[in-house]
């Protein structure tokens, strides 16, 4: 949804050797070596759940003609998106300041995103929102 705000929000979970690591790839993900290869691959899957998310929630969108349910979907999922970063800050605090906080906090976040990616799907097909 908000990429910027979401990826400042994963940044302060990230310690700063991740960010010089390989890149996450799928052969990597496999069988990764090192923490920040598990962290690195966890954002990888967060950020292939967000991109289904953010489809999904655009067919959706268009789904709806009246403007106004449009606009209460609009501050459900802003709401919905504030939700999940705090409860995944949360459950990484468990863990902060060590270097499994960044896989704790994206590993919530992708899980929490696929149910709501599900939810949206299942309203739109239903016909819930239209």
């Amino acid at each position: 949804m908000r990429r910027a705000l979401l990826v400042a929000g994963l940044a302060a979970f990230l310690p700063p050797a991740l960010h010089a690591q390989r890149p996450a790839t799928a052969a990597r993900c496999e069988r990764p070596d090192t923490q920040a290869e598990m962290n690195a691959c966890a954002v990888r899957d967060f950020n292939a759940a967000d991109r289904a998310l953010n489809q999904e929630y655009a067919r959706l969108v268009a789904s709806i003609h009246d403007t106004g349910r449009r606009d209460r979907l609009r501050a459900a999922e802003r709401a919905w998106i504030a939700y999940r970063d705090a409860q995944c800050a949360f459950e990484a605090s468990a863990m902060e300041g060590g270097t499994a906080a960044p896989l704790l906090f994206s590993g919530c976040a992708a899980q929490l995103t696929r149910e709501r990616t599900k939810e949206l799907r299942d309203a739109r097909e239903a016909n819930v929102y239209e």
